[in-house]
């Protein structure tokens, strides 16, 4: 608590600068200018690159380096001071609260994709659990054309998997010999569209909802839309948050005007589109 006082007392002097500069404004900026590195999980990193590229509108001399490097490596990083801030798409781990402050701006879903060819367009939970677990292995057992189910999963260590296991399997999953581990979700998209028979856990963003390569099956009768996942509707949910080094004399003036602007009516809006 200490620690998000002092967090909201900074943002609260270097966010008057920011000001919510509109794009006709011809007031200058007065948010310092420089490079700033953001780390963390792919979730993430579209909606965030769509804020930043618009900050760096706003803000003439303000640059982001945003990479995809993982949670625990972002983790590190960001601990260590050697990026400004990171991004994940789950909430921090007790013993990871102990070296890094959390701030929640947005959320993410996870959700199933097949292969466009495959006519199956929705699944129950429980389908999808005996899928996974071995029970179901033929796609005519949910209405769809005979053939091998051919279920995959993300590697251990995944925000997309633990989503998965704690909506599916409450946290204690039991596959079955059929799962293939597939490590990173660009791998994981291919092999869906290699592959009429797969069926993978994925990120329901814009790009993986808007991917005509791609089929993101209705769950329960919810369509895993974006849309859908903003509004709470779709069930299987998690935050992305932002990450900070818990000494708030460390945060950067221009981090906190960026954090700052994401709580904009015009951040929300970006938002919005992902």
């Amino acid at each position: 608590m200490r620690h998000n006082v002092y967090l909201i007392a900074i943002l609260a002097t270097a966010l008057v600068g920011c000001g919510g500069l509109t794009p006709g404004s011809a007031r200058p900026s007065t948010v310092p200018g420089g490079s700033y590195r953001g780390v963390g999980t792919g979730a993430g990193l579209e909606s965030l690159t769509a804020l930043a590229k618009r900050f760096e509108q706003l803000h003439p001399g303000v640059a982001f380096k945003l990479e995809d490097l993982g949670a625990d490596t972002s983790i590190a990083l960001v601990a260590n001071g050697d990026a400004d801030f990171g991004f994940l798409s789950r909430d921090l781990k007790a013993d990871e609260k102990t070296r890094l402050t959390s701030l929640p701006y947005a959320g993410t879903g996870t959700g199933l994709a097949v292969n466009p060819l495959n006519v199956i367009g929705a699944l129950t939970k429980e389908q999808v659990r005996k899928i996974y677990a071995g029970d179901i292995t033929d796609w005519s057992q949910v209405g769809g054309q005979p053939g091998e189910i051919r279920p995959l999963v993300r590697e251990n260590g995944s925000s997309t998997r633990a989503s998965f296991e704690a909506y599916f399997f409450d946290g204690k999953p039991t596959y079955g010999k059929n799962v293939i581990e597939v490590v990173e979700s660009g791998p994981t998209y291919q092999a869906v569209r290699d592959f009429k028979s797969a069926i993978a856990m994925i990120t329901i963003q814009k790009t993986t909802a808007e991917d005509p390569t791609l089929r993101l099956l209705a769950l329960d009768g919810i369509a895993a839309t974006t849309r859908n996942v903003n509004s709470g509707a779709y069930p299987v949910r998690r935050p992305i948050v932002l990450t900070l080094h818990p000494d708030p004399a460390r945060m950067k003036p221009t981090v906190a005007a960026f954090f700052d602007f994401i709580k904009t009516a015009e951040g929300q809006e970006i938002l919005a589109g992902f």
